[in-house]
């Protein structure tokens, strides 16, 4: 079911986009297999507590963000499920829709695959 919202959402965007337009959009892939070490240049740019999240344990880290951020009335759970890139390739196609790009993107933290996709369409 969690499936369908972003596949709901890319197929609404392709059906408003015109002809020659371009739409750009960024999914989860999948959770890595272990948490990365050496985060790439892209990042890294993004700042020092990025950076800080991807070499600090994720329990240290949940420590630090409930103490500065988590209240009472503050307290949300947000889950994050990812798409394989060859299914979203698949359904893009599949909707009369090309592909000019996928790039992996670090968008996602240190923990997750997820890619950046240029489509057009016409």
């Amino acid at each position: 079911r969690w499936r369908a919202a972003p596949k709901s959402y890319i197929k609404e965007f392709l059906r408003v986009l015109k002809p020659q337009g371009l739409l750009i959009f960024q999914l989860p892939s999948r959770k890595r297999a272990t948490v990365m070490r050496n985060p790439s240049p892209i990042m890294e740019s993004r700042g020092l507590k990025r950076f800080i999240k991807g070499h600090v344990p994720e329990l240290f880290w949940r420590w630090y963000v409930d103490l500065k951020y988590v209240t009472p009335e503050s307290v949300a759970v947000y889950e994050m499920y990812g798409i394989e890139r060859s299914e979203v390739e698949d359904f893009i196609r599949n909707n009369d829709a090309h592909i000019v790009d996928v790039v992996e993107d670090g968008w996602c933290g240190v923990n997750w695959e997820g890619f950046r996709y240029c489509v057009t369409k016409g």
